[in-house]
């Protein structure tokens, strides 16, 4: 990967990592600089399945709650074309 400018990312101070792939896909990497390096961001472009994803809410606690069982699907029942 290579370093790239410093922008920021909801408000918060970032370095970009690049990395330009054979097949033309490039991966746009935006981590913290202020704090702990958190990844903030990752963009995926001119791929096969471009993307975006946003990281928050580092070190909070994550509540689960089991879903009913209307809302639960059994893998086995699933076929390939839906």
């Amino acid at each position: 990967m290579r370093r790239g400018a410093a922008t920021e990312v909801d408000g918060k101070d970032a370095l970009t990592l690049t990395k330009q792939e054979a097949d033309g896909e490039k991966l746009t990497l935006y981590v913290a600089t202020e704090g702990d390096p958190y990844l903030l961001k990752a963009v995926s472009e001119g791929g096969k399945q471009p993307s975006e994803t946003l990281f928050s809410d580092y070190n909070e606690k994550v509540e689960v709650e089991q879903p009913s069982a209307g809302e639960v699907v059994d893998p086995k029942t699933v076929t390939a074309n839906g």
